[in-house]
C-alpha cells in the first residue's frame, strides 16, 4: 500500500517532475491487480499522469476533483486573498473549516487535526498557502473531466464518484458524501470488496 499526500514536507521541491517521479515509482510498485484510489487533488495528479503517460492501470477509483483548476493568472489573484494558515486555538481552526453542526462530528475533527502542526505557540496547517499555490500551479488550467475518455482507455476497471456532471458514467455524490468517504468509508470499502 502506498499513500501520496500533498503537504509541505511531501516533496523536496513542489514541481511537476518531482510529483510525477514519486507517482510513477508507486504505480510501478503496485501489483498487477492493484487498486488505485484517488480523491480531490489526487484525482488531478493521477488523471494528469495517466493522460500524459502510456501507463496501464488495473483498477482505478476516482472521488471528486473533476473541476478545472485555476489558470496562473487566477492563482496570482487567489494567492493575495488567502486566509491565514495559523490559528491560536483548535476552535479557531474548526470555526474556519466547518459549520457549527459539523463540529460535533468527532471523526471529522480527528481528520482535521491531522492537518495541523503545533509550533511557536500556534497551530499551523501542514500545507502552507505558498505550497498549496505551488501544487495548483503544476496543473493550472487542467481538467480531469476533459481527459476522462483517454484515461478510460488505460484502465481495466474505472469507478468514478463525482459531485459534478461528467461525460462518462459515474456515481453521483454530494460534497457531503465526499467527506463521508473519509469519516465513514463504508461506501468505498464495499466498492473495493466487490472488485
Amino acid at each position: 500500500m502506498a499513500f501520496l499526500d500533498f503537504l509541505d514536507h511531501s516533496y523536496e521541491q513542489v514541481n511537476l517532475e518531482k510529483i510525477e517521479e514519486k507517482l510513477s515509482y508507486e504505480l510501478c510498485r503496485l501489483k498487477p491487480d492493484g487498486i488505485v484510489v484517488a480523491a480531490s487533488f489526487g484525482v488531478v495528479v493521477v488523471g494528469y499522469y495517466l493522460s500524459t503517460h502510456n501507463h496501464q492501470c488495473h483498477q482505478l477509483i476516482l472521488i471528486d476533483g473533476f473541476e478545472t483548476l485555476p489558470t496562473n493568472d487566477e492563482l496570482n489573484q487567489f494567492a493575495n486573498q488567502l486566509p491565514t494558515n495559523q490559528y491560536a486555538t483548535l476552535q479557531d481552526y474548526y470555526n474556519r473549516m466547518l459549520e457549527e453542526n459539523e463540529q460535533q462530528d468527532m471523526k471529522l475533527l480527528e481528520i482535521l487535526n491531522h492537518n495541523l502542526s503545533f509550533y511557536q505557540e500556534r497551530y499551523h496547517t501542514k500545507l502552507s498557502n505558498e505550497n498549496m499555490i505551488s501544487y495548483l500551479r503544476c496543473y493550472s488550467n487542467y481538467s480531469v473531466k476533459n481527459t476522462l475518455a483517454k484515461i478510460r482507455q488505460q484502465v481495466n476497471q474505472l469507478i468514478i464518484y463525482s459531485s459534478i456532471a461528467l461525460p462518462i458514467p459515474h456515481e453521483k455524490i454530494t460534497p457531503d458524501n465526499h467527506l463521508l468517504m473519509l469519516t465513514n468509508p463504508k461506501i468505498l470499502t464495499n466498492q473495493i470488496a466487490n472488485l
